[in-house]
């Protein structure tokens, strides 16, 4: 489960999750593993697994920033806009700007 979830099988239309954290892909196979009886996991299987994504190693995944980060960029790009639709009224409320057409 946990190959499939990471490499998908384009075959059959299926997409890989490698974007998943592993704890979270681990979390999706759990959850499954309650709709049926599945055999119980070895440890020779844990092990193979590791040995294959090394997953004891932790995963830094790129798609991740810091919530200090994410909202500084947020209240930025609040301002942004915000900066633009103040030009848009100042120049929609002084339409004798040269060359300026209302927006």
């Amino acid at each position: 489960m946990y190959k499939t979830l990471q490499e998908g099988i384009l075959e059959n239309g299926m997409v890989a999750y490698e974007y998943l954290l592993p704890i979270d892909r681990i979390a999706i196979i759990h959850y499954t593993r309650t709709f049926a009886d599945f055999p119980e996991i070895t440890d020779d299987e844990v092990q193979e697994l590791n040995s294959e994504y090394s997953l004891t190693e932790g995963v830094q995944s790129s798609n991740q920033i810091p919530v200090d980060l994410a909202k500084q960029k947020m209240l930025e790009e609040r301002h942004s806009t915000q900066k633009i639709f103040n030009a848009i009224d100042y120049v929609n409320n002084h339409p004798g700007l040269e060359g300026s057409g209302h927006f």
